[in-house]
């Protein structure tokens, strides 16, 4: 495994140490003998300094990528469809619910982005159902996808399965209508998480980066 640079630090000075350490100081003078005391004093002090360093490292790199708040403090949930309340962070019932049933946010943004990804979804469903035929068995469905390399929604079937959780139309006709009447800028933004500027933000989920404001670009609607 590849080391990063404050355990090739750590070996590196715990290398100069061992060194320092066993250097015979029999017949040596006062003065060299406190240096080389100095010295490994000093080396000592780094290696924890490097140690306290490291393990701060490991934490953040193994912590878990899901944001939850402290006790006290505050975040977002969703009241109703497009209500949003703030709320201290009490670690109760009603907070650990609202976390478990990914109702919980750290800022109001990601709460209002999540209030539209759920109305375009309600939007694609409805359409689904109101303009629907028959279908037999899900492998028979069309279902809307990304299309990255130019980041626009494409129709799929393919006789698989379709992702879990996604909307079913019978036929390729109707998932295109529902494109053009939801508006396929808003299913891109809200349902695939791709901002104006036609970039792809990893899985959009709000975990695995800690930095991504999804209203950092304009709404241009």
């Amino acid at each position: 495994m590849e080391k990063n640079n404050t355990n090739l630090q750590f070996d590196t000075i715990c290398s100069l140490k061992n060194i320092v350490s066993h250097i015979d100081t029999d017949g040596c003078d006062e003065k060299f003998v406190k240096a080389a005391a100095t010295i490994v004093k000093d080396l000592t002090k780094k290696l924890q300094e490097l140690a306290n360093t490291n393990k701060e490292e490991n934490k953040k790199k193994y912590a878990k990528k899901r944001w939850k708040p402290n006790l006290g403090e505050n975040y977002f949930h969703i009241v109703s469809f497009d209500n949003i309340t703030s709320l201290e962070w009490e670690n109760d019932v009603f907070d650990n619910k609202y976390y478990n049933t990914r109702n919980v946010f750290k800022t109001i943004e990601e709460a209002e982005f999540e209030v539209e990804r759920r109305k375009i979804m309600a939007e694609l469903q409805n359409y689904a159902d109101e303009h629907n035929g028959e279908i037999a068995h899900p492998s028979y469905a069309f279902w809307l996808a990304l299309d990255e390399d130019d980041m626009s929604i494409t129709v799929e079937n393919d006789s698989f399965l379709p992702p879990v959780g996604t909307v079913l139309f019978s036929n390729g006709d109707i998932a295109y209508d529902a494109i053009e009447t939801i508006g396929e800028d808003r299913i891109l933004k809200y349902m695939f998480r791709v901002n104006p500027n036609k970039e792809l933000h990893c899985n959009g989920d709000c975990e695995c980066c800690d930095e991504y404001d999804p209203w950092d670009e304009e709404d241009e609607d």
